[in-house]
C-alpha cells in the first residue's frame, strides 16, 4: 500500500484549518433557475481575489463543456504565468452540489477532494458572473469576452463589496493575449480604440 506523504498530509490539514477560520459564504445565497446549458462556453477572469494557485497568472480563462449526460460538466482553466513565460492548463470536472437550477458546484481537480463554486451574480443574458466558493477569501468576476464595457465592472465590484468582500484586495487580470484572440475571430470585429484600452470596451 502506497503510503501519503507526512508533509503532503499536514498541507492538507492546514488548509482545512485555514478554511474552518475564514468566514463563510452561507449568507450569500447561490443564483437560482441556473440554466447549465447556457453556462457552458469560455469565461475570462477579469478580478480575483489573491490565491496560491492562480499566483503570477495573467490572461486566465476556464472553458466549461457539458457531457452527453447533461450532469458532469469538464472543465478547463487556462492562464499565462509571467514569471515562468508559459502557459499553463488544468483540468477538473464539475457536477450540481442540488438542485440543477441552483448556481452551485462542485469542482473537483483531484478526487476525493472537491472546490465549492457558487455564483452569487449571473445577468440575464449569462455574459457576466461573479463567483465565490466556502469562504470569503475566493472571489471572482468573470466576463464571456475579455473586455468589460465601461461602468460594469464597478457594479460588479460594489455588489461584491456589499456581500463583505475585501474589494480592495482585488487583482485586475490581464487579458491582453486573450483579447486579440477573441478578436481575431472572424464573426467578431475588432474595435478601434483596442490598442489605447484593453480592459474596456
Amino acid at each position: 500500500m502506497k503510503l501519503i506523504p507526512l508533509k503532503l498530509l499536514s498541507g492538507i490539514f492546514c488548509l482545512i484549518l485555514l478554511a474552518s477560520c475564514a468566514s463563510g459564504t452561507a449568507h450569500i445565497a447561490p443564483v437560482r433557475d441556473f440554466e447549465m446549458n447556457k453556462y457552458t462556453g469560455i469565461w475570462y477572469e477579469m478580478a480575483r481575489l489573491p490565491n496560491d494557485f492562480e499566483e503570477n497568472l495573467s490572461n486566465v480563462s476556464a472553458s466549461y463543456t457539458l457531457r452527453s449526460n447533461g450532469y458532469i460538466i469538464n472543465v478547463l482553466n487556462k492562464g499565462y504565468d509571467v514569471k515562468k513565460r508559459e502557459w499553463i492548463e488544468k483540468s477538473a470536472y464539475a457536477f450540481p452540489r442540488s438542485e440543477s437550477d441552483i448556481g452551485e458546484l462542485s469542482v473537483v481537480f483531484h478526487w476525493p477532494l472537491r472546490a465549492k463554486y457558487k455564483i452569487i451574480f449571473l445577468d440575464v443574458n449569462y455574459r457576466y458572473a461573479i463567483v465565490t466558493g466556502s469562504t470569503m477569501s475566493y472571489l471572482w468576476i468573470l466576463s464571456r469576452s475579455p473586455m468589460m464595457r465601461q461602468g460594469v465592472f464597478p457594479e460588479l465590484v460594489e455588489k461584491a463589496r456589499s456581500w463583505g468582500y475585501n474589494t480592495e484586495n482585488l487583482i485586475i487580470v490581464n487579458q491582453d493575449m486573450n483579447i486579440m484572440d477573441y478578436y481575431n475571430r472572424d464573426d467578431i470585429e475588432l474595435p478601434s480604440e483596442i490598442q489605447s484600452r484593453l480592459f474596456f470596451e
